[in-house]
């Protein structure tokens, strides 16, 4: 008999009384196992590893069984879950929402050098100018989003440039100065720079008509071949 049969065998001998002995003794067993955890990190950590290397199968088709059967009892456990840490929860999804888009290295170096570049710029013009590294980090979007057309922003050589960040002076007649400038991608600064607020309202509208005017003719010209397709097949009945 192999060591595992004989631990089944007397596992089912002494079923009765085991379980006793773990009620009577929970906290010493407890205790017991959070102390041997702690001893044999690495050989649990490495039996886990080998283990779920050998039973990839089997564990998915557990997990998938198990999942299946408990539906509702982790849907009012989940729910439950939820209304016990509302408070945590919310806090963790935010510091999470914060530091998911946390600049790297690349982006430090990007504010610096972006700085720099609009410091030469503004000497070079003339104007205002009082950032720097610091400040251009603070006001940049959280969510990494242009603001403008609410699409991601991303820096970097190979990067589209329509989606590199772009610093923009609010109000062009002022300067690189703080309060006056905004992060917008390159591709809605150069929608700006190319026209007034009002002339993009003015194109945007005419597009979205002629859009709108085109699915129209386009749904007329399907109507209309669809029902000369079905006169002349009657035709020819």
């Amino acid at each position: 008999m192999s060591r595992a049969e004989y631990q089944k065998e007397y596992y089912q001998k002494n079923k009765e009384r085991l379980k006793e002995y773990r009620q009577k003794n929970k906290e010493r067993i407890a205790e017991c196992g959070k102390e041997y955890r702690k001893e044999n990190k690495e050989r649990i950590a490495e039996y886990d590893k080998e283990y779920k290397q050998k039973n990839k199968e089997r564990i998915a088709e557990y997990d998938k069984e198990y999942k299946q059967k408990n539906k509702e009892r982790k849907a009012e456990y989940m729910k439950e879950y939820y209304q016990k840490n509302k408070e945590r929860l919310a806090e963790y999804g935010k510091e999470y929402y914060r530091n998911r888009n946390k600049p790297t290295p690349e982006m430090y170096r990007f504010f610096s050098n972006k700085a720099s570049k609009l410091k030469t710029k503004s000497r070079e013009n003339k104007i205002p100018y009082d950032l720097d590294g610091k400040y251009l980090q603070s006001i940049y979007p959280e969510d990494g989003k242009c603001p403008a057309l609410n699409i991601e922003m991303k820096a970097g050589s190979d990067s589209d440039w329509r989606l590199s960040p772009s610093v923009d002076r609010i109000d062009p007649s002022g300067g690189y100065i703080r309060g006056n400038v905004i992060w917008i991608s390159w591709l809605a600064n150069c929608i700006k720079t190319s026209a007034t607020p009002k002339q993009i309202i003015t194109v945007g509208e005419f597009y979205k008509q002629l859009e709108a005017e085109t699915h129209l003719h386009l749904h007329l010209n399907v109507l209309n071949a669809t029902i000369a397709s079905k006169k002349e097949a009657s035709l020819t009945q």
